[in-house]
């Protein structure tokens, strides 16, 4: 396998943390960064991330669109305001970067420990202070990333003493080293790598992630690294890394539950001399990141904690993309649902009801569902009763697809979530053991 350096990684970074999930969008003001400075100070972050994330792709004032990125620095960090030290110095380290001259040198992970229960500033900042005096690097020159136990203090004389090895180790390991060595109950390393061909030569993207258990939308609980050796300028990556994450590890899920630190870094450093400037090399590019997130965002459902399937989720026939999301996610999370999934059991009245109270608007009338294909409830009443067998026998795969038709409208949506049994419970009883 390649190496992949991962220690040299400049110019375009973004940071895409866990947003908060339910708030409601009322309506679009004419001006956005206004709008967007209403919903920062609200705490209404998706609305603020969408707004933000048009003002940079559309705005032509460089003032509006420094001050954009400046709020997106806001946004981007979890909603989870319990726990989170590592990313308080992280975005401190962020608001470095103020300038077309700053460099990102190298991204750190640090496990077992997360730290943070009382918000150990102070702590985390002495953690990476000792890795980057002894590797002769400035702050702003690293991006720090944490995973392990919430609240767990960090033994630093244990950390101290591991420093000098780890500065010896710079470069020498591979994406797949890299992903192993933040594994936690990660059944399986995952990463992937995927080369796109512009106008101007072959660009390479890596992604290494970590995450098996604590996945929940809005952006799925783990840690992950996206690279890419393309020449492509900071604006365009980040409207496009958020598109690509909207679209993938914002639609995964495994038990629920959002963690404190989740953090998914994009690095452009434009090694390869290969440039995406054009609108149809950014366009290829774009589509290559999105489909090398999805593969690693499928890794997560795959390696769920104690999941034996992924839960393919379709909506359609939605009032509107935002109602589609709703049912998705609330089939996505219903334990009868997954429970069910696990088990074999063809219970389509579990996902009808979940659909039913998802808070979505549709005429129950109109409804239709399939499972694994076989058509189960059409127009609101249930079809095929004598298809159990059938489907008792399709439910034995690795996935199964849950196609829904609210019959009402344009919108859609699709989802993707682990089945849940016994083992989940086995690994997360005794998790600090």
């Amino acid at each position: 396998m390649p190496k992949v350096p991962f220690v040299l990684l400049p110019t375009a970074l973004v940071l895409w943390a866990c947003l908060a999930v339910g708030c409601e969008q009322n309506a679009l003001l004419a001006d956005d960064l206004s709008a967007a400075r209403t919903a920062v100070a609200e705490r209404n972050w998706p609305l603020a991330e969408r707004l933000l994330e048009r003002c940079l792709r559309e705005e032509q004032s460089p003032d509006k669109r420094w001050e954009a990125w400046q709020q997106l620095l806001t946004v981007v960090n979890s909603a989870n305001p319990e726990a989170r030290a590592t990313l308080d110095y992280l975005e401190a380290m962020l608001a470095e970067y103020a300038d077309d001259d700053a460099r990102v040198k190298l991204v750190l992970e640090r496990m077992g420990r997360l730290n943070e229960s009382l918000r150990r500033y102070e702590r985390a900042a002495d953690a990476w202070s000792a890795y980057i005096g002894l590797a002769g690097l400035t702050p702003r020159e690293i991006l720090p990333v944490s995973t392990g136990v919430v609240g767990a203090h960090l033994k630093m004389d244990l950390w101290r003493d591991a420093v000098p090895a780890l500065v010896q180790s710079l470069g020498s390991r591979d994406a797949e080293g890299f992903t192993r060595a933040f594994m936690t109950t990660d059944a399986f390393p995952k990463f992937a790598m995927r080369e796109v061909t512009l106008s101007g030569g072959t660009a390479r993207l890596t992604v290494m992630a970590k995450g098996a258990g604590m996945i929940c939308p809005n952006m799925a609980t783990m840690l992950c690294v996206a690279l890419t050796d393309a020449d492509v300028e900071r604006a365009p990556w980040q409207a496009m890394f958020g598109r690509a994450v909207d679209k993938t590890f914002n639609r995964v899920s495994v038990d629920g539950d959002t963690s404190t630190n989740d953090t998914i870094l994009g690095l452009a450093n434009g090694a390869s001399g290969v440039a995406a400037r054009s609108e149809a090399d950014l366009a290829l590019l774009e589509e290559a990141l999105t489909a090398i997130l999805g593969t690693v965002s499928h890794m997560l459902v795959m390696d769920g904690e104690g999941a034996s399937k992924v839960i393919h989720i379709t909506v359609t026939g939605a009032r509107d993309d935002k109602d589609a999301e709703l049912v998705a996610r609330s089939v996505g999370h219903s334990q009868l649902v997954k429970t069910a999934i696990y088990g074999g059991d063809a219970n389509w009245g579990r996902i009808v009801t979940a659909v039913g109270y998802s808070g979505a608007q549709f005429d129950p009338s109109k409804v239709g569902l399939r499972l694994c294909g076989v058509e189960r409830f059409r127009l609101g009443r249930p079809v095929n009763d004598d298809q159990e067998e059938k489907l008792a026998e399709l439910l034995k795969a690795k996935d199964v697809d849950v196609e829904i038709d609210l019959g009402g409208g344009p919108g859609g949506y699709t989802f993707q979530a682990s089945d849940l049994g016994h083992e989940y419970v086995t690994l997360n009883s005794d998790y600090r053991s």
